[in-house]
């Protein structure tokens, strides 16, 4: 072979090489810019299911906390003693448009009825965003006695679904479903 066939032999390899290089660090390129985006598009995944996991721990909340309060609102006797009861233990969790309609209709309140059982609490068992400001909440209204020892000792389970909606940067329950205790289970 001579010596031009042997210099073109390796010129040839030389830009070969030059060319898969050149293609391996554009498709490392292409791989580093990729994972890039797949990490940029994880943190702002991960700051959005913050603030959704956030909401959805204040809903909760919230739930929970006007739960604890129906025990406190006795739905028998006088209209104007039901109506102080109602905005005193319910306006920090209702919207001003269901406080309206329970001081109009008491009787439509959520609250105690009897002196046994009582409302004690509301478990929520669902939770679940219908816009962007409003959230569908479904649980029960565990209603106890005074024979019920432990959290687990249950009189009735009263199935109810709340509407929760975001007023002005507060959210609220803004509806209330109470279905009859005669699907509720004892």
């Amino acid at each position: 072979m001579g010596k031009s066939k042997i210099a073109l032999i390796v010129g040839i390899c030389i830009i070969a090489l030059v060319i898969i290089t050149a293609f391996d660090y554009s498709r490392g390129q292409n791989a580093r810019d990729d994972l890039e985006t797949n990490i940029d598009q994880e943190e702002n995944k991960d700051t959005y299911s913050e603030e959704k996991t956030e909401d959805i721990k204040i809903v909760e909340g919230l739930v929970i906390e006007f739960g604890k309060q129906l025990k406190k609102v006795p739905l028998l006797g006088p209209k104007d003693v039901l109506i102080k009861n109602i905005e005193e233990n319910y306006s920090e969790f209702v919207s001003t448009q269901l406080l309206n309609k329970w001081k109009d209709n008491p009787q439509t309140a959520p609250g105690r009825f009897t002196s046994s059982p009582w409302p004690d609490r509301i478990e929520v068992s669902y939770i679940g965003k219908t816009s962007e400001n409003q959230y569908e909440v479904k649980g029960v209204i565990i209603e106890v006695t005074s024979t019920d020892l432990s959290a687990e000792d249950v009189d009735s389970k009263i199935p109810i679904v709340l509407k929760i909606i975001n007023n002005r940067g507060k959210w609220l329950i803004d509806d209330i479903i109470i279905h009859d205790s005669e699907l509720s289970d004892k």
